[in-house]
């Protein structure tokens, strides 16, 4: 669908409600092509392990048999809508990132259900928080300083820094129950 306008999303209502604006996971591309604004680019591949998402700015949404599964915000330090959305990005507008405690104030000051996964690795140290009635996955890493020994670096230095301190990368909407699921179940990729 055209507009002569851009949509505004909320990013606050999206990890309150799970509803990106009317869209929520679970609506076919039809639907969403009638009842939402076009995206800026179409990946339309539908043969197996092929890319199936569409683009709106660093916004994507990607399909599973034409059904929508995921909404993921890759890089929430530089939120962009693209052509046809406009985000109100809530606490996420700050230059140098939300830290897992400081997103964790605003989800307790809002009152919102929340738990939180530490998962280390060999090579992976992240912190992730399960909006479990929006079905919001927010994943945390440690900031990355100059780094001279990036093997190092990954395998022990990123493991010494306090979790509490991870920069938000990334936030998804998913199947609720899947959230809860991968929370109450234990962490998986």
């Amino acid at each position: 669908m055209r507009l002569n306008h851009k949509i505004k999303i909320d990013l606050f209502e999206v990890l309150r409600t799970g509803k990106f604006d009317f869209v929520t996971i679970g609506k076919s591309k039809k639907w969403i092509l009638q009842n939402f604004v076009d995206p800026d680019a179409r990946m339309d591949i539908e043969s197996k392990g092929e890319a199936n998402y569409w683009i709106y700015g660093r916004i994507e949404f990607y399909f599973e048999q034409e059904i929508l599964v995921e909404i993921s915000m890759k890089d929430v330090r530089s939120l962009d809508g693209g052509q046809n959305l406009e985000i109100d990005d809530w606490i996420f507008n700050e230059n140098d990132g939300q830290t897992v405690k400081s997103v964790i104030e605003q989800i307790v000051k809002n009152r919102i259900e929340f738990q939180v996964k530490h998962h280390v690795s060999e090579y992976n140290c992240q912190t992730s928080i399960g909006l479990l009635q929006a079905g919001a996955h927010l994943v945390f890493n440690p900031d990355e300083p100059e780094v001279i020994d990036y093997n190092k670096w990954m395998k022990e230095d990123s493991k010494l820094i306090d979790p509490n301190l991870h920069k938000l990368s990334s936030i998804s909407l998913v199947e609720r129950e899947r959230i809860k699921t991968v929370y109450n179940n234990g962490f998986h990729e």
